[in-house]
């Protein structure tokens, strides 16, 4: 397989001079008048204006406005329906390495696999640009795929989620944003449409970018689910999770009906709920908090064995459980240090060692 290698990015040492002021402008037009919105940056890839990539526009007067204001601003571009494009941002070497993974993963040989339309960042990192399709939703997650790769996509509702860094803006010291062929990653002539040789994403990284690592989760433990997806358009995929979460909730509906109410009048299921969810709460927020070197990954594993008889009882969902672990896991540095893959391994095994535990009798005691 063809490794994901970059040549040296420029530097300030090579290239000090000034941008002319009106060169990002110009770029900002060209974005614009093929139907693009754009929105200015400053150096540091920040929005300039109130609503960042909310406000990007096609109006050329607003955006002459704009670079008036901030004549050195760089050209940001929103992903999602406005520029019809979503983006794997892959960043340092631990991108470049994750992005060599992430191939051999898909069964790709080369980025030219993935997408033929790449855009080469001033500190050398990598903007896969892909086409987004109709009822597509890759989402706005960091690391989550692997380290050092970010997507940059659309909320749930398909609206805009982020932006990146238009191909062709420059900074004061000269260092630019651009286009690379897919192969050698060398700058390459601008075609006449801007990503009019962005493609649709394969249908595996479009999936690892549409759902999260819990969520991945939870399908890889779902027959029912993991075939529904298979024999799927990927437009389709978040109804068929969202269906598939709806069935879960009225099987607890269910669940609780066929329980007995105590003499307070409330369903014992709903007791088992109110007393894991003060377990959770507090252990969560513990869990949370811990630093390196104090346990983190034994904690999470113990309280996957401890609150795993509430999961596999259908008291609390398992897509829910294996989330807040995971965002637990975030906070206190363990997903960054082992991996996702590693701490959803922990939290499976401790589900799976408390298969066999029934569920403490609560009645009328836990008020």
């Amino acid at each position: 397989m063809q490794p994901a290698h970059q040549s040296s990015p420029q530097t300030a040492a090579t290239c000090r001079y000034r941008v002319p002021i009106n060169t990002n402008l110009a770029v900002a037009f060209n974005y614009a008048r093929t139907g693009i919105p754009v929105f200015p940056c400053d150096a540091r890839k920040r929005p300039l204006t109130l609503r960042g990539h909310h406000d990007a526009s096609i109006e050329l007067d607003t955006i002459r406005r704009w670079w008036a204001r901030w004549p050195d601003a760089l050209v940001g571009l929103p992903t999602g329906p406005g520029s019809g494009l979503w983006v794997l941002d892959v960043d340092g070497e631990a991108g470049r390495t994750s992005l060599n993974e992430l191939m051999a993963c898909l069964g790709v040989e080369t980025i030219v696999d993935l997408t033929q339309c790449v855009s080469r960042t001033p500190s050398g990192g990598l903007h896969l640009i892909f086409r987004l399709l109709p009822g597509e939703r890759p989402r706005n997650r960091a690391r989550d795929i692997g380290s050092g790769l970010d997507t940059r996509g659309v909320k749930p509702d398909g609206t805009s989620a982020g932006y990146f860094i238009a191909p062709g803006s420059t900074l004061p010291d000269g260092r630019r944003y651009e286009l690379v062929d897919a192969t050698r990653l060398e700058p390459t002539e601008r075609p006449a449409q801007p990503f009019e040789n962005a493609a649709p994403a394969p249908r595996g990284l479009l999936y690892l970018a549409s759902f999260n690592a819990a969520e991945r989760a939870a399908i890889a433990g779902s027959q029912e689910l993991r075939d529904a997806i298979r024999g799927s358009t990927c437009a389709d995929w978040p109804a068929i999770v969202e269906q598939h979460r709806a069935a879960q909730r009225e099987a607890l509906a269910a669940h609780r009906v066929q329980h007995p109410r105590t003499g307070t009048g409330e369903p014992e299921h709903d007791r088992q709920h109110r007393y894991v969810a003060s377990i959770l709460d507090r252990e969560l927020r513990a869990l949370a908090g811990m630093r390196p070197g104090s346990g983190r990954n034994h904690a999470a594993f113990a309280l996957a064995c401890r609150v795993g008889r509430w999961v596999l009882h259908s008291v609390i969902p398992r897509f829910d459980f294996e989330r807040d672990v995971l965002n637990a896991c975030t906070a206190n540095g363990l997903v960054h240090d082992d991996g996702r893959k590693s701490v959803l391994k922990t939290i499976a095994s401790g589900l799976a060692k408390s298969a066999g535990d029934t569920l403490p009798e609560l009645g009328a005691r836990h008020e």
